[in-house]
């Protein structure tokens, strides 16, 4: 299957997967109702965008909501339902094997409905706030991309990230992400692989941690 083919196999089938299922309503639009494309992007798009205080302030109001929505995420969905899928990266939070984990996946959940909102936007289908909320969430993902990955788990080596790891805050949030991943197994007694581990679980944040 998938997970028995080489690293670099599953890379690029995983890359292409993504690139098609971010793309496909990209596709259909452009197939369905080509004419809004004639004009791409709609007229008057930029400046009710990037140079509106409206598309700042909902921008940094949905990145700031992602937090508590994500948190919900994580303890009731993906150490709930979905902890089958999120269970290998509990398995091995050092990275220690270079392929793909199935929680790698997670992040289409969000990128695949923002693809189509993005395009959908552009073309004139759906307001211009509902860009907003899209980059909201995309500039608190790439956060949780950024501190997650590398700062707790240190997974891509990048450079600096050891300065940042010795910043207060970062500090605060590496332990509370430890606590996290230290009570991952406090699942129904006798249960350990496909439990529904959240029942015993904390620190389900990122990048917020209480002092």
């Amino acid at each position: 299957g998938f997970w028995d083919l080489p690293v670099r196999v599953q890379g690029g089938l995983a890359a292409l997967a993504s690139f098609l299922l971010c793309g496909l309503p990209w596709i259909a639009t452009a197939l369905l109702a080509p004419e809004r494309f004639e004009t791409f992007p709609r007229p008057g798009l930029h400046e009710e965008l990037w140079l509106s205080p409206r598309h700042w302030a909902l921008m940094a109001f949905v990145a700031v909501c992602f937090e508590p929505a994500t948190w919900l995420i994580h303890k009731h969905v993906m150490h709930g339902g979905m902890w089958w899928v999120h269970e290998d990266h509990h398995a091995d939070t050092a990275y220690s094997r270079p392929e793909l984990y199935r929680n790698d996946f997670f992040p289409l959940v969000f990128a695949v409905p923002s693809s189509a909102a993005a395009c959908w936007v552009s073309v004139g289908f759906l307001p211009v706030p509902v860009a907003s909320v899209v980059l909201g969430a995309l500039a608190y993902g790439l956060a949780y991309l950024y501190v997650h990955e590398e700062i707790f788990h240190r997974r891509f080596g990048l450079p600096l990230s050891q300065l940042v790891r010795r910043q207060p805050y970062m500090k605060r949030l590496a332990t509370a992400h430890g606590v996290h991943h230290s009570h991952r197994e406090k699942a129904p007694e006798g249960q350990t692989s496909g439990a529904r581990a959240s029942e015993g679980g904390l620190a389900f944040g990122f990048l917020y941690a209480p002092p």
